[in-house]
């Protein structure tokens, strides 16, 4: 089902960015939020994924 593919694909790249968030790649507080904006992705899904991961 290519919608399955593409939901497993989008929350792989997700783990991905959330990752890269974590280990403080995208900088901190409201330019972290600029930054992966203006790279496309959408700041909270990113965020929500962090909380998460760091649970």
């Amino acid at each position: 089902n290519y919608t399955e593919t593409g939901l497993r694909a989008n929350n792989q790249n997700i783990d991905s960015i959330a990752a890269e968030v974590i280990q403080g790649d995208w900088g901190n507080g409201e330019e972290r939020k600029e930054r992966l904006e203006q790279a496309g992705y959408d700041y909270d899904v990113v965020q929500a994924r962090v909380n998460e991961m760091l649970e």
